[in-house]
């Protein structure tokens, strides 16, 4: 018994001077970026108010606005942690725990479990990782880590809701908001929050617009589940919540981008290109926001 706890103690010491060092190393390489090179936003038109008049589409053909930090709504960042990745707070990218569980369970063939975090959803995505391999997840453990010693941790919770798909061609919280709810992230309500939330894990499938929002409404009570569970909110305010209907306000696509007001947005588009000399590919760039 005393050669197993020795044993026991010994593995311990050498995980954690194993870890020590994988994040010694983390920090004295590059930092990584949040936002890759080749981004392609779209170009929002609100009026003074900050109501969306227009939304385009980027070049390459989705709808992508960014969002700052501080720029979402407190229940859309506690709805993210609750549900994608509770100890996100505490651990350093990598979960070694959840890790562990995955392993076991690709390992015995039982009911298999994610282990990923927030973090290493974000270094996938940016990083283009192919993680379905052993290699591919030990790259993006890798990749995280240099993340969390490089940003903090709203820094990394930004970055994640501004690339994570909210259903077609729709990625970023912000321009999931403007196209399912018609208002910033930052006046999202806790049933609103949790609805997104819980899109990019299937967006095809979760999002409001797919079967009369049934799908939606099902993960949303389930990251509210989850959200009471581990004492983000009140009773009261996850049966609130939960009751709420799910009203979609959406603005409506068409081949121009979302319009509100076409004919002013056409307006605004032909006086950036006599008052400014912008280009139509100039505009369509997006990047920016016309008030």
């Amino acid at each position: 018994m005393r050669r197993f706890a020795r044993l026991l103690l010994a593995a311990a010491v050498l995980a954690a001077a194993a870890g020590g060092g994988l994040m010694i190393w983390a920090k004295t390489q590059p930092k990584p970026g949040l936002v890759p090179e080749d981004t392609h936003w779209s170009q929002a038109v609100t009026d003074r108010d900050g109501r969306l008049l227009h939304l385009t589409l980027s070049e390459d053909g989705a709808y992508r606005l960014p969002v700052l930090q501080g720029a979402v709504s407190r229940e859309a960042l506690d709805a993210v942690v609750r549900y994608e990745d509770r100890f996100f707070h505490s651990h350093p990218g990598v979960n070694p725990l959840s890790i562990g569980r995955a392993a076991w369970s690709t390992l015995t063939g039982t009911r298999r479990i994610g282990g990923s975090t927030i973090t290493m959803q974000l270094a996938r995505r940016l990083q283009g990782l192919d993680t379905r391999s052993w290699r591919g997840k030990l790259e993006q453990m890798l990749w995280a880590l240099r993340y969390d010693m490089h940003y903090t941790k709203d820094e990394i919770l930004t970055g994640y809701l501004n690339i994570a798909p909210f259903g077609p061609i729709t990625y970023g919280v912000e321009a999931a908001s403007q196209r399912y709810f018609s208002k910033d992230a930052t006046d999202l309500t806790l049933a609103e929050a949790a609805a997104l939330v819980g899109i990019p894990q299937s967006p095809s499938y979760n999002n409001p617009l797919v079967d009369g929002g049934k799908n939606c409404i099902e993960r949303r009570n389930l990251v509210l589940d989850r959200m009471l569970s581990n004492g983000y909110i009140t009773q009261e305010e996850h049966d609130a919540a939960q009751q709420a209907p799910l009203e979609v306000n959406e603005t409506i696509p068409t081949n121009d981008g979302i319009l509100a007001y076409p004919y002013f947005t056409s307006y605004m588009r032909q006086e950036l290109k006599e008052e400014l000399g912008m280009s139509e590919a100039e505009i369509l760039k997006g990047g920016f926001t016309i008030v």
